[in-house]
Formats: structure tokens, sequence, C-alpha cells
């Protein structure tokens, strides 16, 4: 069989009119039952006990009913469920005489047929079978058997109304068959499996727009009884909020058969929700006390529109109907939405990476997360991490994040973040995919690596999560904002020949990559030891990071970094557990020297020449020759290197044919076109190797691009390090920006201006290890 989709509006009809009629009292009742009328739950209101409820067919002039036709919907959780009618037991008049064919008053038990459609919408009209006929007869009792129907054919799952997918759906329709005189027939259904199990839902419906009625009849007196009609707005109607009548008809209030105390009241809480309803009160014609009053006369007709909502559900509920009364009820849609809980999410993806820059060949992280901040889990939402390029000074697009579609009804998938919403771009990537149930948490995603490749230094590689669908009703893409890390350099320092010795820390960048199959870190090392007050950060001693350390942890790499402070590196102690600083300025202060003005060339110069002025001064390209040794001093003055200062190459015969150099002053500057200094550089303050910008400047990959090396010892304050130089690709990832190289010169011309131009004797020799 075929199924079609519910409509989006259904009209729920209760008729209870003038007949000896009594209206349902549902006290904690679910809006739909396996079995409708939901009996267990009728009361009357006074508490005087309990007596069956029926669906009603009647039509004649002995009853004021006009329902000869009744419709349920069958929503049944197996595709081949057992239909119950259940028999009448109703025949009572007023004064609780039976009732029987004896007595043309009111004729219990008139001919009726049952009839199973398909689906569940008035459309639906194809019969599963016509066998289902059958003639409730007389009986002074008023008692008969039950009837059990089985589609002939298996019900097709059909319902596709957001919710409703799980049910297979069925509608059945009672008829009473014989349209002249008095008639009147009650029964219940029951929707069961094979083994009489409770198996779905029985739903109330008029979409067909037939009448409905519900009838009860008690043995004896007049009493009271309460209805409670629960309902909601289909999930997948196309609107948040929407004014829709409650009808009635025929109140009787103060007339014929109905006391003048009846009422209505109607209760609201949230969609699925398990707190008690919440009356309505002081608005659209309720009192303070949530009461309805104004339900007219006999045969009156009344309606009232109301401001119904999808995430919330109703309980329409009349009090005081007199048992011998009844009412029409016109009601907006169907009671079967009552027990679905429409799914409410929304799905916020984020996702970050681990950093802000890195070099060539290295490896991302990102962290990716969706947060469901709805009521209700997702459905079944795909996602997926693109990675796109920003070519170096273009903005990211859409930097924030968003929403985009994913295309048209026909071909949904059309437009990706990719070639839709990451663009203009270099390039994008779709690097991983995946789809799942989204509770109401955040949930995390498994982290993802990316190696980087050779991409231009400047570019931007931006990464971003995205998920669809992000909401109910929804196809479209919902997109984090993108995290993007930018391709620059980490650019390194080695110190060769030499310890470094500090009285504050030390503080270095690393960087992982792969170079080839392996991933190592890269990093600024020293080939000795490392003795700072404050603690190491990053820096290797022992020559740890050369051409890379195929592990991170810097325990690995710092095995000559003195830490005997709580297993740290660095900390070595108090400044004055630290060797004193080398005098090499007081010693020259003390010689004698040649008082110079201003810029220089340390070509063909020698001797001590001293500059006592403030002013900075400049040393231009040099060459200092063999038998030459020049030392500068300006100890009150900035003294910039504006070009490479050399020694010549040899051979020498003995030390005092080694060229040298020492330049002592207030602080040293180093131009960025600089690329050799062959000096001693001693600063009272500062010593920086890119003095093209201030030291509060950031550097970019275009600034002071030169390497840089110094042969010879290096003594300041603070020491700035500024190249961007190397930390290239592969086998060069190693390359450093600055290296500063204690050569044997330097120590060799030291000793010589201790003990004069003797010669080195070797008394005896022993074997250490290589590094001591």
């Amino acid at each position: 069989m075929t199924f079609r989709k519910l409509k989006n509006i259904a009209v729920l009809v209760f008729v209870l009119a003038s007949a000896t009629l009594g209206i349902i009292n549902v006290h904690n009742a679910h809006a739909v039952s396996y079995r409708a009328p939901d009996g267990p739950d009728s009361n009357f209101e006074d508490g005087t006990g309990q007596s069956p409820v029926y669906l009603i067919v009647s039509k004649g002039d002995g009853s004021s009913l006009n329902a000869p036709v009744s419709t349920v919907v069958i929503y049944s959780l197996t595709p081949n469920p057992k239909i119950v009618i259940g028999n009448y037991n109703h025949c009572y008049n007023k004064n609780g005489t039976p009732l029987d064919s004896s007595n043309p008053g009111v004729k219990s038990g008139s001919d009726t047929s049952f009839t199973l459609y398909d689906g569940g919408d008035p459309d639906d009209v194809g019969v599963i079978t016509t066998a289902f006929n059958t003639i409730l007869p007389d009986s002074p009792a008023c008692t008969g058997a039950s009837l059990t129907l089985q589609p002939a054919n298996i019900i097709t799952r059909g319902s596709t109304s957001a919710g409703l997918g799980k049910y297979y759906v069925t509608r059945l329709k009672t008829t009473l068959t014989q349209p002249t005189g008095n008639g009147t027939n009650a029964f219940t259904v029951s929707v069961l499996d094979q083994a009489n199990h409770a198996n779905g839902y029985v739903s109330y419906t008029n979409q067909d727009n037939s009448t409905f009625a519900i009838g009860k009849r008690p043995p004896s007196g007049s009493q009271n009884t309460a209805f409670q009609l629960k309902f909601a707005i289909p999930c997948d109607a196309d609107m948040t909020k929407q004014l829709q009548p409650l009808k009635w008809f025929d109140a009787d209030k103060g007339l014929g058969n109905q006391e003048g105390n009846i009422f209505f009241e109607v209760g609201v809480r949230d969609r699925g929700s398990n707190d008690p309803y919440v009356l309505v009160k002081n608005q659209y014609g309720f009192d303070a006390q949530g009461r309805y009053l104004q339900v007219g006369g006999n045969d009156a007709k009344g309606s009232l529109k109301f401001p119904f909502e999808k995430d919330k559900e109703y309980n329409w509920i009349w009090r005081n109907v007199s048992s011998g009364n009844g009412i029409q009820f016109g009601m907006p849609y169907n009671s079967i939405y009552s027990t679905v809980v429409c799914s409410s999410y929304n799905l916020i993806p984020t996702l970050s990476v681990n950093g802000s820059t890195v070099e060539p060949g290295a490896t991302v992280t990102t962290t990716a997360k969706i947060q469901n901040n709805g009521r209700t889990d997702s459905e079944d939402a795909g996602w997926q991490i693109n990675r796109f390029v920003v070519a170096s000074g273009l903005a990211v697009p859409n930097s924030g994040g968003g929403t985009s579609q994913s295309g048209t009804t026909a071909n949904p998938n059309t437009k990706t973040p990719c070639n839709d919403y990451f663009l203009p771009s270099v390039s994008c990537t779709r690097l991983a995919t995946g789809s799942g149930i989204y509770k109401v948490e955040t949930a995390t995603l498994d982290p993802l690596s990316d190696d980087i490749g050779d991409l231009p230094v400047g570019s931007k590689i931006c990464y971003a999560l995205s998920v669809k669908p992000y909401k109910n009703g929804s196809t479209d893409w919902r997109h984090s904002a993108p995290d993007c890390v930018k391709i620059g350099k980490k650019p390194k320092v080695q110190i060769w020949g030499s310890d470094v010795v500090t009285r504050g820390l030390v503080a270095t960048s690393t960087s992982t990559k792969k170079v080839g199959s392996s991933e190592k870190t890269f990093g600024s090392w020293g080939e000795y030891g490392i003795f700072s007050v404050g603690r190491n950060s990053g820096a290797a001693s022992g020559a740890g990071l050369v051409n890379g350390s195929p592990t991170e942890p810097q325990d690995s790499w710092s095995a000559l970094t003195f830490a005997n402070r709580g297993g740290i590196f660095g900390s070595f102690g108090g400044a004055t557990t630290l060797p004193a600083k080398p005098a090499i300025a007081t010693y020259f202060l003390s010689k004698p020297s040649t008082i110079i003005s201003g810029d220089l060339s340390l070509t063909d110069r020698s001797g001590i020449l001293r500059y006592n002025g403030v002013n900075p001064i400049n040393i231009g390209a040099s060459t200092i020759k063999k038998n030459k040794s020049i030392v500068i001093l300006a100890p009150n003055a900035t003294v910039t290197i504006i070009n490479d200062i050399s020694y010549v190459p040899g051979p020498f015969n003995q030390i005092s044919e080694l060229p040298q150099a020492i330049i002592i002053a207030s602080s040293i500057n180093i131009k960025g076109n600089v690329t050799n200094v062959d000096a001693w550089l001693i600063a009272t303050n500062n010593i920086n190797t890119c003095s093209d910008v201030a030291t509060n400047i950031k550097l970019g990959s275009n600034i002071c691009t030169n390497t840089l090396k110094i042969n010879g010892p290096v003594v300041s304050n603070k020491l700035y390090l500024r190249r961007t130089a190397g930390s290239n690709t592969g086998a060069a990832s190693d390359d450093p920006a600055e290296t500063i190289n204690l050569r044997a010169d330097a120590y060799l011309w030291a000793q010589a201006q201790v003990n004069g131009n003797s010669n080195a004797t070797t008394v005896f020799s022993y074997e250490v290890p290589p590094r001591f």
C-alpha cells in the first residue's frame, strides 16, 4: 500500500450534543493512547467512580448527535497490527432503564461498518479491504463481542511528518449504515501487536471533515465530568507561531441538560516536558483563575483564536460538563503531535589550531567541536573540515564564520564550503568528513594533523569546520570562524665554540616539522653548556638540536643545560654564583689610546682608538690585515656597524700575525645588510643584530633577511637577535639566522696579550671527551 505525508492542518472535532452523553475526564493521560477513548483515565469529577467511555456514531430524531461517521488514524510500530473494535456497553436512558430494539426511542446497536484506508490523510482513498463490514445486533444486555480487524496487505511506513517517521499508518473509518430513523452505536478502538500488546497510538482526527463524538453514560444520577484535549502543532508545519481557533458548539449553559457552572481552561507547557501545565490567565478572555466563562448557551457556537507555538504543547480542559450534556469540539491540530517532541537543535561548529605561525613543512593540529545548544538531539548531521590558502596580503574570506546554502532543491550538494563560501582562496581542500547525531552538549571531534607543504612565507593556511543541517528544517551549512596559521619563520641562532652564560634567562622558539618521512624538532642551540639565572626554554645545549632532534621533549636535547633548582632548565642560581663578567673594557680603558672624532673604517688601522663623544658613530667596510690588531673604545656612544668587518685569511706563522678587532661601546648596532663581523663585541647595554628597525617593532619576513656570522666573543647586557634568515625547508630547516663563533684565533690572540709573543709549548696531553 502507499502512504502519503500528513497534512499540516488537521481539525479534531468531538461532538457531544444534548443526548444522554458524558465527557471524559482524562487525568494525567497521554493525548493519545493505544486505545481510544483512553477509558482508564476517565473519572467523574465528584469521585463517584469510573465507567466505560466510547467513540460514538449517532444520527436521528431521538438524539441531537449528528455524527454518522467517525474516523481515527492508527499509528502502529509494526506493519501488521491487530486493530480491535471493542463492542458497546452504553445503552441506558437518563433514568437508568436499559433500552433495546423493543423501545424505538433510542435504537442501540445500529448497523455499522468499519473500513481501513491507506495512510492518514483523506486523500488516501485506496481501500485496503472491504471485508470488515459488520452489523452489531440489538440485545437486551446491550453487549457484544469484540471485532478484530487486520489489514489485508502489509502497511507501508508512510508518515513522513517530522517525528512520526517511525510509524506505519492506516485510517479507520466508522460509518452508521442505517441512515433513517434513530441510530446510535458505541465502540472502542485499540492497536495491538500479534501478541496482544499495546503497539502504537490511536489518534483523534477529522481530516475528512466528518463529525467525531465520544460518549459516556453513567448508570444513574446526574454527575459532572471534565474532559482534557491535548494537542500540538505538527513538527513540519511552516511556522513557529500561528493564530488558530478553538471551536465549540451547543454548550447548553444553564439550559436543557447542562447546569450553569460550565467553563474551560487552556494549559501550556514546553513540548516534551513533564512539568505541570500552566494555565493561561488574564488574557484572551480568561479570568485571573484561568477560566473562560463565556461559553454561550443552548445551541450556541463559540470560537476563540489562540496563538499556538511550535515548541509548546496544549491542554484544553472543559470543567463541570453535565453527564447528560454534549459538546462539539473543533481543534486546530491532530492529537498525535502531543506525543512528539519536535526536533529542536542548533549546531555550532568551532575549530582552533595549535599556533599562529608555522614554518613550511610544519604539522598543524586542529581541535574541532560541535556544540548543540538546542533542546533535542540533532538529526544525522554531516560535517567536514576544510583547509584553504590565502595569499599574502589578502583578507581571510568570511573570517567570522556564518551560514551558506548547500545548493538547489534538485541538487542540494552543488554548493560546498570550498566552491562557494571560502572564496577567493588560492586553494581549498577537504581534509576530513563525518556525520553523527549530536546530543545537547559539546562533542569534540578527533584531532586532525595536517602537514604544511613548502608554501611561500606570508601565506595564511586557514582551517574551518562546517556542518549541515545545522538546525531542524534547514539544508544550509553553518561554518565556524576560520582559524589560520601564517607561513613564517622561527629564526635560529647557533653558538659555536663557547658556553652561553647569562644572569637572566634564555628564551628561544622551536618548530616541529617533517623532513622526508621523519618528524624533527628544530631550534637554537649552543655547542657546549648553558648557564642561566632565569629559566631556559627552547634553546638546546650540547649541540642537541644540530640537524634537528627526533624527539620533542627538551630534556632529550639539553644535557648540558645546568639546572640545580627544581629540575627545570636553567635557574643555575643567583648571579653571584656565576663567573664574573669579563672585565675586557676595563682592561683596555687603562691602556694608552689614540683619540678619534667620528665615523671610520678599520682597514689599515691598529692600536687602541678612543672616542669620548656621546653621538653615534659608524664603522664602515673594514678588512683587518695581517699583523693588525685594533680596539675601538666608545664607552659613552652607540657604535653602528654598517658594512662587513673581515679578517684576512692568512696564512699566519705566529700569534702576533693574527688580525683581531675589538669594539667596546655603550651599545652596538648591526645593520641588516651586514653578513660578517670578525670582531669582539662588548657592550655595556645592548647589542642589536638588526638595527634597521627599532626593537619594539615586529619583524616581517622581508626585514633583515641576510644571515649574520659573528666571529668572536659577544658580551652585553641584552642581546637582540633579530635576523629573519635561515629556517628553510627540508635539510635546510636547521640553517641559522645568526651564528656566534668563538674561534681559536680569539683565544690565541688574547693569550698573546698577556704573555707577549711567546711560544706555547706542550708539556703533556690527556685524552678527554670531545666537548670538554
